[in-house]
């Protein structure tokens, strides 16, 4: 009796043994390595403004996320603009405004603007004269057939914007305003460009070029004490198309 007891409670034990082993292997099995979707930063602070405040159509054409690069071009650039002229500014133009600033437009404000462009745009593709932002956005698209220098041919372009907003407003109300003004040129970008004169050599069909356009946004302001507290506030837009 006494060996049929000690062989129970060995095969008892042995038992317990593999079922906690068991345990422990399930319990590796039912948590897989955690997928981190690729290397791409998600967008914050006021790129995330930007994007929540876009429609489904012009989300769907734009990835956004933040710019170490954008915020330091801006600071820099903001450096280049004079309190007074922002003060005569902000009584004729950006009282209750949003307003896109023309880099070449030959006011002070322009001044910020083409410096911006200067030190954020990576491609260098130049200072264009984009009287508003739905022409700036148009640099974006690809060269079509009949079209020669209106688009840039490139592959890969760089478009840098600079909006001036009454400092009345919140920053994120500011950011929104511009999201609202760039909505519709957003969602109208092309992401599949379809060749009238180019064909494939395998299918002869027209070649098709696929993109995906980024984007980027900051925003900061100057409050001018002695100008009766006016403030404008600055924000750069960002929007880089690429080959797929």
């Amino acid at each position: 009796m006494k060996l049929k007891k000690i062989a129970s409670l060995a095969l008892a034990g042995v038992m317990a043994v593999s079922m906690l082993t068991a345990c422990g292997s399930n319990a590796i099995d039912e948590q897989p390595p955690v997928d981190n979707g690729g290397d791409t930063t998600p967008a914050a602070g006021y790129s995330a403004t930007f994007e929540g405040r876009l429609s489904a159509g012009a989300n769907a054409n734009i990835s956004m996320s933040d710019s170490a690069d954008l915020n330091a071009a801006l600071k820099y650039a903001m450096d280049f603009a004079a309190d007074n002229h922002i003060a005569w500014d902000y009584n004729w133009n950006h009282n209750n405004t949003v307003q896109f600033v023309n880099p070449k437009g030959g006011s002070d404000l322009g001044v910020v603007a083409t410096e911006l462009i200067k030190k954020a745009d990576s491609n260098k593709e130049g200072i264009v004269n984009s009287w508003d932002a739905s022409e700036a956005v148009k640099n974006l698209l690809p060269v079509t057939d009949n079209s020669k220098s209106m688009y840039y041919k490139n592959d890969d372009v760089d478009v840098v914007m600079l909006y001036v907003v009454d400092g009345g407003l919140s920053t994120d109300a500011a950011v929104m305003e511009v999201a609202d003004d760039l909505n519709e040129d957003i969602e109208n970008l092309t992401r599949i460009y379809q060749s009238k004169t180019e064909t494939d050599v395998d299918t002869g069909k027209h070649t098709a070029t696929q993109y995906t356009y980024t984007g980027s946004v900051s925003a900061d302001t100057i409050t001018l004490d002695a100008n009766h507290g006016k403030s404008v506030t600055f924000v750069a837009v960002e929007i880089v198309r690429e080959l797929a």
